[in-house]
Order: structure tokens, then C-alpha cells, then sequence
């Protein structure tokens, strides 16, 4: 059977009829899944963190006047498109991000991971080898014993007036959307200035409309 004579019915079989081994398939296997990971992580996650920052600014117009008016006066600086390091230095903007973030997790998946074999002891728990872990990041990010008693409230001041103490906590809360140790996403650096300067972009070139009664 030449490989374009392949006919409808289970995949493996029709692989096994085609002629590839075992390890082909394996390989397939991997290609596919990366395939689809570049996809989600590469474009989809982005395109909903962008969205979901834009739409909460317009639910929430205190936020969004006062990011329009950094930015204004940011732009007013300069004669061209802000760079990337000159973004980073526009505080409410980067606490814009980290709340939309927050609220809105690009990956609603557990992300489960093994414990390694010897177990681990966490937060005073000791947790077997073996033992699937997963995080629901939806549940962290609204979590009140990290944000507090609005923490399903759009607002951007709690990364401005924290403590040293509180905004550790807080950014490594949110930094678990992008993995941690060797899970981290290498493509977080530059999610975060598509994220950044897309928000500038936007606001900085087009009139924009609150709605409060968006959420």
C-alpha cells in the first residue's frame, strides 16, 4: 500500500499500512503536538490577553483614564512609537497588564505536573512521588487570600500601593501562568511586549469608549 493509497478508518492502522514504523509514528506524534502548541501559545494566548485587557479598561473607566492619560503624556515626549524599554518605564500600563493577567488567565488548564519520585514537601504538606499536581489558574488569580476582598474587581492600583511583601506574592502568583523552573514559557518575554505595546498602540492612535455595564 503506497502512502497516498491510505483508506478511512483508524489512524495507527492505516500508518501501519502505509509502511511507517513505529518510531515514525512517534515522531509524527511530537511534530503534531508542537504544531498545535505554537499555535496556542504562540498567537491565541496573546490574542485573548490582548482582548481581555482592552475590554476590561472599557468596563472599567477610572482605570482606563488614567492609563490614557500615561500614555498621552508619554507620547507627547516623544516624535515617534515609544520602544520597548521606554514602555516598561510607564508604571500604570505594566500594572494594566499584570491585573488584566490576573483576572483573566490565557490558559484555563490545570497544567498538572509529577512530583519527582522522592516526594515534596509543600506549603507543610508532604506530597508523594508520582503524584499528579495541577494548578487552576482562574482560581488563583480570584483567589481572597492573595488579592483580597475585591479580587474579582478590575483594578490596576492594587499593584501601585502594595507592599515589598504583597508584590512579591502577587507577581509570583500571576508569573505561574507562564510555568515555572524548567516548565517556563520561553515565550513569555516576548508575549509581554506584544502585550504592552499593543495597549500602547491602540490607545495612543484611536478614541476609545468607556462602558462600566460591559461585565
Amino acid at each position: 500500500m503506497h502512502r497516498n493509497e491510505a483508506k478511512e478508518g483508524a489512524l495507527v492502522q492505516n500508518h501501519v499500512h502505509i509502511g511507517l514504523t513505529k518510531n515514525d509514528m512517534i515522531q509524527q506524534g511530537f511534530v503534531a503536538m508542537a504544531n498545535v502548541d505554537a499555535r496556542i501559545a504562540g498567537s491565541n494566548t496573546t490574542a485573548h490577553s490582548i482582548l481581555m485587557t482592552l475590554l476590561s479598561l472599557i468596563a472599567a473607566p477610572t482605570a482606563f483614564k488614567a492609563l490614557q492619560k500615561e500614555i498621552d503624556e508619554a507620547s507627547a515626549s516623544v516624535h515617534e512609537s515609544l520602544s520597548w524599554h521606554e514602555i516598561r518605564q510607564l508604571p500604570y500600563l505594566q500594572a494594566v497588564i499584570k491585573e488584566s493577567l490576573r483576572m483573566w488567565p490565557p490558559v484555563s488548564g490545570l497544567g498538572f505536573k509529577l512530583v519527582p519520585p522522592g516526594g515534596e514537601h509543600i506549603n507543610g504538606y508532604f506530597v508523594p512521588g508520582g503524584t499528579e499536581i495541577g494548578q487552576a489558574f482562574l482560581a488563583v488569580g480570584r483567589s481572597r487570600q492573595i488579592w483580597g476582598a475585591d479580587a474579582d474587581v478590575f483594578r490596576p492600583e492594587r499593584w501601585l500601593c502594595a507592599s515589598q511583601t504583597n508584590l512579591t506574592k502577587m507577581n509570583k502568583a500571576v508569573d505561574t501562568h507562564f510555568g515555572g523552573g524548567k516548565f517556563s514559557c520561553l515565550g513569555k518575554p516576548i508575549a509581554m511586549m506584544e502585550l504592552h505595546k499593543t495597549v500602547y498602540e491602540v490607545m495612543s492612535h484611536n478614541n476609545i469608549y468607556t462602558n462600566s455595564r460591559l461585565f
